[in-house]
């Protein structure tokens, strides 16, 4: 469970840890700060696209091999974002980054499906999540601290490259492969069709990922743009965004610790329920 949860948090570091440095890339790539936003929503775009593609190939060949084929994807665009010398190149390297990175958001997920189901695996994805959120937690807190110590953006790209390596090293060394029935149809045409209708055709997946589509439009709203609302906005940045973007982590642990205990007592879906409103309430608030 600890090591899936440190695989969903790669995209969140990732992400996170880029946006105490948005003005200093800005500045060095002579882009207006006003399109930083684009690297969040580049690296998420391919994430989310190419978790279709990872999904079905690692029905057909495994889990692990094509989580080492994504870490592998990641490390390359890491490697170019640290040597881009223009904001289109970043660009690429985002898109290539976010990519890679879907293996590991996705297949993290199916590696705990394959060990685990129904109320077991809604608590082992509930502590999955609160492993995830030492992303968001330590990725501003160790851009934080690469300014203090007068290191540029590009040491961001460094620290990405050292995680994801540490990563694909345990996948090559320890992890076993845990889809026992690999399909070697599921590549083709047809059987994607048929399982995309499978999905689409239950009533209670349509809502659920209606309510997910909603909850992760909000999250990249809020990420996409906070470093530069604060910079314009309040004039906060550096060490003290990064503080100020850490403490949305408090909620993230809290609302886990709370997940496990409310799935044990009323069940996944009424937890769901409780969820969202919590979502609304704070969506109002703000």
């Amino acid at each position: 469970m600890w090591f899936c949860g440190l695989l969903m948090s790669m995209s969140a570091f990732s992400i996170d840890i880029t946006l105490p440095f948005f003005l200093s890339i800005a500045t060095d790539l002579e882009t207006p700060l006003s399109v930083l936003p684009l690297t969040v929503t580049v690296f998420l775009f391919s994430l989310g696209l190419a978790q279709l593609f990872f999904g079905v190939i690692s029905d057909a060949v495994g889990r692990r091999y094509s989580l080492i084929f994504g870490l592998c994807l990641f490390i390359a665009g890491t490697l170019l974002a640290m040597t881009a010398n223009s904001f289109a190149v970043l660009l690429l390297a985002r898109a290539i980054q976010g990519a890679g990175a879907s293996a590991a958001y996705s297949l993290s997920r199916s590696i705990l499906r394959d060990l685990s189901s129904g109320a077991e695996l809604a608590k082992h994805m509930a502590i999955a999540a609160a492993i995830f959120a030492i992303g968001p937690l330590l990725a501003p807190l160790l851009g934080g601290l690469l300014i203090l110590n007068d290191l540029g953006w590009r040491w961001v790209f460094v620290s990405m490259t050292i995680y994801s390596f540490v990563l694909l090293s345990f996948c090559v060394i320890l992890l076993p492969e845990t889809n026992r029935y690999q399909d070697v149809i599921a590549l083709k045409p047809k059987t994607i069709y048929l399982r995309i209708q499978t999905v689409l055709g239950n009533r209670q997946s349509r809502w659920f990922m209606l309510v997910h589509a909603v909850c992760q439009t909000s999250m990249i709203l809020i990420v996409a743009t906070m470093a530069p609302l604060y910079e314009i906005s309040f004039g906060i940045r550096g060490l003290a965004f990064a503080l100020f973007f850490a403490v949305h982590t408090v909620g993230i642990l809290l609302g886990q610790l709370l997940n496990q205990r409310l799935i044990d007592r009323f069940g996944p879906l009424y937890t769901a329920m409780i969820a969202t409103g919590f979502m609304i309430t704070a969506g109002a608030l703000v």
